[in-house]
């Protein structure tokens, strides 16, 4: 059944007109103990991320790398898997998601624990002050402030928006949260005409990124909306989709997601969680990343 509206899929599988249906991270914890139900969280290739522009042309308040790591320290991303997202996700260490191939977080050399006061020194030391005492940075006569796109409608979203607000805000600078029909979204950040965009994203688990950091994968040609480049990054993304041996492959994934990670070249904030219900007359529905239909032809369900 096509149902357009998530709210409405939840009231169909409470009332079991359907056997299962994608649960939301708010609807999820109201539901665990439901008798009726299974409520199965598991594991995905997804990321919860801002893109910052690094195009100089367009802006500069991104283009230091001690500025982007500086807004990663200033946000409590365990808060936000906690409380944002009910649990069903952790605080992304690297650019590699839970199942990918390249997950190994205990390899990660830059790991962004919520630290405001590393994140004031180094808004210190790139030079951002604030010699007016109004709470905002300014250089060169530039205050530290710009738009942060985000989908209308997403209540995770909602929620996630104001408290980067906030948090940005305690370290001077003032993000204004902008949400936007999520075509107008994609039209700011394919052709380079915005400051910040907040947005999901899922990888395949192969591990190769170079579509999202290369410096030849601006939009459309790839993913790279944040105008990032660095060709030591590019010369060991490309060598790693060469590579044949299968564990060389994962140390060249690892390394080269360090690169990145290193520079914040995009600010990977949780990796999530999906949440599975289905009714308990299903059987053997064993919802996982590959999604809820790999083994659908070993479903069954009793007649009701």
């Amino acid at each position: 059944r096509v149902i357009p509206e998530a709210s409405a899929g939840t009231q169909a599988l409470l009332t079991g007109e359907i056997d299962f249906f994608g649960l939301s991270f708010a609807e999820a914890p109201d539901l665990v103990d439901n008798p009726d139900l299974n409520v199965v969280p598991y594991d995905t290739t997804s990321v919860n991320w801002f893109s910052a522009n690094q195009d100089p042309s367009k802006t500069e308040l991104f283009v230091d790398p001690k500025v982007r790591q500086a807004m990663m320290y200033a946000l409590d991303r365990e808060l936000l898997a906690e409380q944002v997202y009910n649990g069903y996700a952790i605080q992304a260490n690297g650019t590699q998601p839970v199942l990918s191939v390249a997950y190994r977080p205990d390899q990660i050399n830059t790991v962004y624990n919520y630290d405001p006061e590393m994140a004031n020194q180094l808004m210190d030391e790139a030079g951002w002050i604030d010699e007016d005492g109004d709470g905002i940075r300014e250089k060169d006569g530039v205050k530290f402030e710009f738009e942060c796109l985000f989908a209308e409608g997403v209540a995770t979203y909602e929620q996630q928006l104001p408290y980067m607000q906030q948090a940005w805000a305690e370290i001077g600078i003032n993000m204004l949260p902008t949400a936007v029909p999520f075509t107008a979204l994609l039209d700011g950040t394919d052709t380079g005409e915005y400051d910040m965009a907040v947005y999901g994203f899922q990888w395949s688990i192969d591990g190769g990124q170079l579509d999202m950091f290369g410096c030849d994968f601006l939009p459309p040609q790839g993913f790279n909306s944040m105008r990032y480049c660095n060709p030591e990054y590019d010369e060991l993304a490309s060598a790693a989709e060469k590579e044949l041996d299968p564990d060389a492959r994962v140390d060249m994934l690892i390394e080269a997601s360090n690169i990145v990670n290193d520079e914040v070249a995009a600010g990977y904030l949780v990796f999530r969680q999906e949440i599975a219900g289905s009714r308990t007359t299903l059987h053997n529905y064993l919802p996982n990343g590959y999604s809820h239909l790999w083994g659908i032809s070993f479903y069954w369900t009793e007649v009701q």
